[in-house]
């Protein structure tokens, strides 16, 4: 939680593949998001289940917490521009490898336009190259604006990335 919670705005909440919702629940005692809904999205029913028990047994510190089931790589589950901050944790690279390059970057697209103006996905993953034995070199700047989608990568070769990087914002 201590990882993400700097990105999370107040407002709607949603954690895609919240597991039993340990993130919902550690984000829900932040007073800065004391007036935020938090929304649990799942694919399993078994770990729905288990968030629909905590939450029925007083786990979660605000009562603006809410579980669904759902496949978010099928469709949208909310309106678009009305999700303050999208968090996914390991998820991206499940969906790359079990349904594809075309399901993720729908997915990508689903998350997009669900987000409010000035919204955030925190996206928390591993990935690698297609040449498995090819070394990935990534450097993170924080002097990225979110407001335009504009960030400065050091390099000649990784400049193009901004064009990419920018179409997702």
């Amino acid at each position: 939680a201590e990882l993400v919670r700097p990105s999370v705005l107040p407002g709607r909440i949603v954690d895609i593949g919240c597991c039993t919702g340990s993130l919902i629940r550690e984000l829900a005692l932040d007073d800065k998001l004391r007036e935020s809904d938090f929304y649990g999205v799942e694919i399993a029913r078994e770990l729905v289940d288990i968030c629909q028990h905590r939450k029925q047994h007083g786990h979660f510190a605000n009562d603006n917490v809410f579980f669904y089931q759902r496949n978010a790589t099928t469709g949208k589950i909310f309106g678009d521009n009305s999700v303050n901050t999208f968090i996914t944790t390991s998820l991206t690279h499940e969906i790359e490898s079990y349904q594809g390059r075309e399901a993720l970057e729908r997915f990508f697209s689903f998350i997009y336009q669900q987000l409010a103006p000035g919204g955030r996905w925190v996206n928390l993953d591993v990935v690698g190259p297609e040449e498995k034995g090819r070394e990935v070199i990534m450097k993170l700047n924080m002097d990225y604006r979110q407001d335009t989608g504009e960030g400065e990568f050091e390099d000649e070769e990784h400049k193009g990335k901004k064009d990419y990087c920018k179409n997702w914002y």
